[in-house]
């Protein structure tokens, strides 16, 4: 493992398998998205405003590419995909970067993919690293112990690359990039589609990414050159609306399964 910057060592959730934390800090529990030019930010969903945590200096640990995907751990340690197939873990509370283990192209199809946790049956503190292909020939997993990346299984209704959001409760979803774009929910031990919902008012452009928070999706794309909009899907009304732009363009996001499943009461 080459050296990164900074002293955070990230523990992640073990594994494809491990356990993550059993406490949750109020920082886990919030969005967390970068962009283009390694802006790393926090979103709230509740005041959908955005918080600038730093810069992630992966050039540092050993990155050349510019960040592609991004997935949040329990334990607050994003794992963030660049476009050249490395993977690298960075501290959300200080946007410090450390290189991983992660050998790409370990499967055929997966030389790129969108990332999401989701726990695990019967255990909310054990969570897995999912990963979508982006060829959008199906579902994988990450061994964070190992940084094996193990296939699931093909698609049965979609063809299309995808990025991954997951939740406490074990659900996981994607977002595809099919026409119209659309929201899924895909059985994690299999990657069969269990539902799809098109978006067709939502235009991805040139960036997407995608979290679950509190009930609702939150899609963010960059329809415009420079800067993202914030998408609201709830899927209780089946209403899709945007409710935020930054002049950022955001190209990653994760949200961690300490994350409410439900709106906050």
């Amino acid at each position: 493992m080459a050296s990164g910057v900074g002293g955070f060592m990230p523990t992640g959730s073990g594994g494809s398998t491990g356990t993550g934390s059993n406490e949750c800090s109020e920082a886990s529990k919030l969005v967390y998205v970068v962009g283009t030019g390694n802006e790393l930010y926090s979103f709230s969903p509740p005041t959908l405003t955005f918080k600038q945590i730093g810069s992630i200096n992966c050039v540092a640990a050993g990155g050349f590419g510019t960040p592609f995907s991004m997935a949040v751990a329990r334990d607050g340690t994003a794992y963030v995909l660049f476009d050249d197939g490395k993977l690298f873990a960075v501290d959300t509370t200080t946007a410090d970067c450390k290189a991983t283990s992660f050998v790409p192209n370990q499967a055929p199809g997966f030389d790129l993919f969108g990332m999401g946790f989701a726990t695990n049956p019967g255990d909310p503190n054990s969570e897995t690293l999912y990963v979508a292909s982006y060829d959008g020939i199906g579902l994988g997993t990450i061994d964070l112990a190992s940084m094996k990346l193990s296939v699931v299984g093909g698609y049965d209704l979609v063809s299309d690359p995808g990025e991954l959001t997951g939740t406490g409760d074990g659900r996981l979803f994607g977002f595809f990039l099919s026409t119209p774009v659309s929201v899924a929910e895909i059985a994690p031990s299999t990657a069969k589609i269990l539902s799809i919902t098109p978006q067709p008012t939502v235009d991805v452009g040139g960036g997407w990414a995608f979290a679950f928070w509190g009930g609702d999706f939150w899609l963010f794309t960059a329809p415009n050159l420079f800067s993202s909009q914030v998408d609201r899907y709830q899927p209780s009304t089946k209403q899709t609306a945007k409710v935020a732009e930054v002049a950022f363009k955001i190209v990653g996001a994760g949200v961690s399964t300490c994350a409410p499943v439900e709106v906050p009461k």
